[in-house]
């Protein structure tokens, strides 16, 4: 519109391969024969829309907001009816062997993310994030149900600040924090996994609830060396220095016959040394 104001509006149509680990999926059939089922598995597939806003406050400031919409179909889901679609691969350490996929699923993605960028200038910078949004799947079941990544919000934060000693050198500081949604999940039947003597799952209740909320905040001291075009970076960083305990999956205690709970990491220390040229 002018130097301070403009507006964006964009769309496209995507396409992914999936993991070869589907493709490669082998079983033997009843005349001993071994079958690749999901050899003929296509493409997913994608129309994005987003439309933006742009507005440089001043030489150093800028707000941004974009508003955003994913619709996604030809995802591979299981030809009999049930709770399963790609769209969910990836939530954990590992992905199911699945047999017999189609593409025939469905799913959509939408949000709203605005953005406040401080560039650095006066010895200081810092960025504002906030992401609201929502992500849904549909799998054989035609159930519309939460992703396994429907956080729902996510805010992030980050101010930094150097102090010029000499010419060539400069203390660093910067601190950084998160809070977001947790991570959904699909619940552990307790009964049916003490019958079973391993986890069993609820799928009907498929990603409806959430982990607690992430929380992060991470400190960092340095100093910076010039030495012509090349620049040594010293670093301290202290990561999760609330030592929030957030959680990254479930696992069936066999022998308790109870839920367990596994943690990222705590309050992390470590140091860094970095060349740029």
């Amino acid at each position: 519109m002018n130097d301070q104001h403009g507006f964006s509006l964009g769309y496209g149509l995507h396409g992914q391969q999936q993991s070869f680990l589907f493709y490669l999926l082998e079983r033997r059939q009843p005349d001993g024969s071994v079958a690749m089922t999901n050899r003929n598995l296509g493409f997913s597939k994608s129309h994005h829309f987003v439309l933006g806003y742009d507005w440089l406050l001043n030489v150093n400031l800028r707000l941004k907001l974009e508003a955003y919409y994913q619709r996604l179909f030809n995802i591979p889901i299981t030809a009999t009816d049930s709770t399963y679609s790609i769209l969910n691969a990836g939530d954990n350490f590992y992905i199911p062997e699945v047999h017999y996929l189609e593409n025939k699923g469905a799913g959509k993605n939408y949000g709203v993310e605005l953005t406040l960028e401080q560039f650095f200038a006066k010895s200081y910078y810092y960025l504002l994030t906030a992401s609201l949004y929502e992500s849904k799947y549909r799998g054989s079941d035609n159930v519309e149900r939460n992703t396994a990544f429907n956080g729902n919000f996510s805010f992030n934060a980050l101010f930094g600040y150097e102090w010029k000693i000499t010419e060539w050198l400069r203390l660093t500081s910067n601190i950084r924090g998160v809070w977001a949604g947790g991570k959904r999940y699909i619940p552990i039947d307790l009964s049916a996994s003490e019958a079973a003597g391993q986890a069993a799952y609820l799928r009907s209740e498929s990603y409806q609830n959430r982990y607690d909320d992430y929380l992060k905040i991470d400190l960092r001291a340095g100093v910076k060396i010039y030495q012509g075009k090349v620049t040594h970076e010293f670093a301290v960083d202290l990561q999760n220095v609330t030592n929030n305990n957030n959680v990254l999956m479930q696992s069936y205690d066999k022998s308790r016959n109870v839920v367990k709970y596994e943690y990222q990491s705590g309050f992390y220390p470590m140091a860094l040394y970095r060349i740029l040229f």
